[in-house]
């Protein structure tokens, strides 16, 4: 039986995680069925996976996918972190 994880990964933010996985050497492959919304492989490591529920409008993953989306998460913090700092340091110093 298989077990989902729940993420708060919404289905708008597929693209940029694929993205960013890109980034971290993971390639895009083909992916099938009616639920299944991403499919990802490095090498010869277990494809990560990004499923659509019946309902919502979140991704689920399983087990070997959540670490990946857990980085990416922690990497889109920094990054927004990063940017409104720049952001107050320029408007700072526009006074």
């Amino acid at each position: 039986m298989h077990t989902g994880y729940r993420n708060q990964l919404h289905l708008t933010q597929i693209e940029a995680f694929a993205e960013w996985a890109e980034t971290q050497g993971y390639k895009r492959e083909l992916h099938s069925g009616d639920y299944e919304v991403l499919r990802l492989r490095r090498g010869t490591e277990s494809p990560i996976f990004l499923w659509r529920r019946i309902k919502g409008d979140h991704a689920t993953s399983d087990k070997y996918s959540q670490p990946l989306v857990s980085r990416w998460f922690k990497a889109a913090r920094t990054n927004q972190k990063t940017s409104a700092e720049t952001q107050a340091q320029s408007a700072g110093g526009r006074q």
